[in-house]
């Protein structure tokens, strides 16, 4: 009955991804990249490291979601940027902010084997200010207190094990390092990473995890081989999943992970949801949810629902 019920609410707004779309990991699972020769891998390479590359010239990251810091503290330093995906990012950071050396790490070999591809090919001058690794959060491969800022979008909501992951971080950082934080909360309406399939929200708020997953699991898989590049390695959730890749953290569990490993907030982002993304900028209907929802975003348990996203700066 659950499952049926989930499968009409998806497909009140069903949705499905773009092959060309560079923004998704997924495109190395498309039969064009795995079937294809050493030209098109490493076209793939460069569309990728290229799409991130040139998003971050036209919308950064730290300036946007923390524009208080002096970003002329960053030269001659180092960050990394957990969560970095095939590089662009970073490779950006360290362009513009001259960082003495930029790191990245992600879980996928083939993002670094991209990554690398990109310096070696687009940008020589920065071999050896830049270096990528394949890891987890939970394992970070860096010495002490060897890195002044560590930068995450969009990546703890999806580690195994988020404090264990704060702790490696304040493990690697020096002294009065920083910790800039992105990402949703579990009960973030538009956050269910469901986007393949539905972009209906906040369907976690009325229905079980597992069947969601298998419903979507389901849905593409109905859709027909060309559709599997995308879909799920499998139906069921992980011990540590609430949702395909999610693990449920929430603001208050991340607070207390925080406070228990002594790290000092030094700021919080307020803005509540419909507050990022084109959409917000160009409709006056968002607009207005955004001046109605900032009060409940400010709220502890409603803020759960109606924050844009944990954003907080944290210092060692």
């Amino acid at each position: 009955m659950f499952e049926s019920l989930i499968r009409v609410y998806m497909k009140l707004y069903e949705t499905k991804p773009d092959k060309n779309d560079f923004s998704n990991w997924e495109v190395f699972k498309t039969k064009e990249f795995l079937n294809g020769n050493d030209e098109i891998k490493t076209s793939f390479y460069l569309k990728s490291v290229d799409f991130n590359y040139n998003y971050e010239k036209q919308f950064c990251f730290i300036e946007n979601y923390f524009s208080s810091l002096d970003t002329n503290d960053f030269k001659n330093k180092s960050i990394l940027d957990l969560g970095c995906f095939t590089g662009g990012r970073l490779i950006r950071w360290v362009e513009k902010f001259k960082f003495q050396y930029g790191y990245g790490i992600d879980i996928n070999p083939i993002f670094k084997t991209a990554g690398d591809y990109y310096i070696k090919e687009k940008k020589p001058e920065l071999d050896g200010k830049i270096k990528l690794y394949t890891g987890v959060g939970e394992k970070l491969p860096f010495d002490d207190e060897s890195v002044d800022f560590i930068f995450t979008f969009d990546v703890f909501e999806h580690v195994q094990n988020v404090e264990k992951t704060v702790k490696e971080c304040k493990r690697i950082l020096k002294k009065g390092g920083l910790l800039l934080a992105v990402f949703p909360q579990f009960f973030q309406p538009l956050e269910s990473h469901l986007g393949f399939v539905s972009k209906m929200p906040s369907i976690h708020w009325f229905f079980n995890g597992q069947d969601i997953a298998k419903v979507y699991y389901k849905i593409i898989k109905e859709r027909g081989p060309e559709a599997q590049w995308y879909n799920l390695d499998s139906p069921d959730l992980k011990k540590w999943e609430k949702l395909p890749s999610l693990n449920g953290i929430t603001i208050k569990r991340f607070k207390n992970i925080i406070n228990n490993n002594r790290l000092e907030v030094l700021y919080k982002g307020r803005e509540p949801i419909f507050s990022d993304g084109r959409a917000a900028q160009r409709y006056l209907i968002f607009k207005i949810l955004k001046i109605l929802l900032y009060i409940p975003a400010q709220i502890p348990i409603l803020n759960e629902l109606f924050l844009s996203k944990i954003n907080w700066l944290i210092r060692k």
